[in-house]
């Protein structure tokens, strides 16, 4: 309820943020990372939680004494950073969806551009060598690395997961990745995964 009920203060769709924070602390606002400064319900980074703070804050009350393991205040600043996210995005994928969203929350806006016009089959730990190196479970089938579509599937199947899990329905979840056409052209296409 306080994720929906700050959510809408954002405009984004609660159910969206409610699977976000299921899959990145199961829901727990003391959550933190062992691999990096990450904490909260949406484990932001200290610098993308300062940096959130700084650009939105003001507009929502939010200071920075505020920390991200405040539960309005963190779910502020996740709705405010995927409304962001999901405009830059749109450079890249016209209508970005969930898992288009989960990534740019997970890499940045940058990161996702990146990700979404890379080819689908190079090996996702050589594109992003650091997130890498802090999410072996993403971007890593044990020891066997995974290329660009595959994380895209298992970031899809992840988020159907945490909705299923946490008993977030109404989430509409694409495993369909985007890709750009040989044309230089700039219009996407798609490749269904399995």
């Amino acid at each position: 309820k306080v994720i929906d009920d700050n959510a809408k203060k954002v405009g984004v769709p609660g159910k969206d943020l409610q699977v976000f924070a299921a899959i990145e602390s199961s829901l727990n606002p003391q959550a933190k990372a062992p691999t990096s400064s990450a904490s909260g319900l949406f484990q932001f980074t200290n610098s993308t939680w300062n940096d959130s703070v700084k650009r939105y804050g003001a507009k929502h009350g939010i200071d920075h004494t505020d920390q991200p393991t405040n539960i309005k205040a963190s779910t502020i600043m996740a709705g405010e950073y995927m409304k962001t996210n999901m405009q830059s995005i749109k450079q890249t994928v016209p209508n970005p969806g969930l898992v288009e969203a989960y990534l740019a929350h997970f890499l940045g806006a940058g990161g996702a551009r990146t990700f979404l016009n890379a080819n689908p089959q190079a090996v996702g730990a050589f594109v992003f060598p650091q997130a890498a190196s802090a999410n072996r479970s993403i971007f890593f089938d044990g020891h066997k690395p995974r290329t660009i579509a595959e994380i895209y599937a298992h970031v899809a199947e992840r988020l159907q997961n945490a909705a299923k899990a946490y008993g977030i329905s109404g989430v509409s979840i694409s495993k369909t990745f985007p890709i750009r056409s040989s044309k230089t052209t700039g219009n996407m296409s798609s490749v269904e995964l399995a």
